[in-house]
């Protein structure tokens, strides 16, 4: 009986990520990925069933990695912004190959990613103006309104990312961004409707 072994198995998602990366997921091939990995392809159907499976294998520690640091350390306070924004484009720059394979891959995996992102932002922006109002209530017609604007900063984020070519660059458009977006944030949240009314 063979062993599943680590060192393969790293060697494996290695190869994989390699491959989609030059080739995207649809040029990607699972016996170039083995032979790259050292490996037969039937040993490496032995690890992933399929080429989707190797292929979440590759994009799925990034998602979660991204959407945990999110939850833990995304600030919109005013002192707080600069450091989100240094700490977003190191780990973006950190994986840059990884989130270009998840944009040119498997659509699902990909609005996967926005879900998950987008509910992790809002929470946080949510969060913040719950804890930060000096209102006994915020007032927002729109049940959906810390989603909406999560979305629009992943939107606004997206084209930024895209062409990420030079790290203080992009970390200095990512921060003009964000004080566009959330300087006096709590100012023009409770300036909107001026009446208590709960969420």
């Amino acid at each position: 009986m063979q062993y599943v072994k680590p060192e393969l198995r790293e060697r494996i998602v290695s190869a994989a990520r390699d491959e989609f990366f030059r080739k995207g997921y649809k040029g990607a091939a699972m016996r170039d990925i083995a032979a790259a990995a050292g490996t037969s392809l039937g040993n490496l159907y032995r690890y992933y069933k399929s080429k989707q499976e190797l292929y979440a294998a590759v994009v799925t520690p990034v998602i979660d990695e991204c959407v945990e640091r999110t939850e833990r350390l995304f600030d919109v306070s005013p002192s707080g912004i600069e450091r989100s924004a240094t700490a977003m484009v190191s780990f973006v720059g950190d994986n840059k190959e990884v989130f270009q394979i998840l944009v040119s891959g498997p659509a699902e995996h990909y609005a996967e990613f926005l879900r998950r992102f987008s509910e992790s932002l809002s929470h946080r922006i949510q969060a913040y103006a719950l804890q930060n109002s000096s209102k006994s209530a915020l007032h927002l017609e729109n049940p959906g309104f810390f989603d909406a604007v999560a979305l629009g900063c992943i939107a606004s984020l997206r084209p930024l990312m895209e062409n990420f070519d030079d790290e203080l660059r992009l970390r200095a458009q990512v921060l003009e961004l964000w004080r566009f977006l959330f300087s006096d944030f709590m100012v023009r949240l409770e300036h909107m409707h001026g009446s208590d009314v709960s969420l």
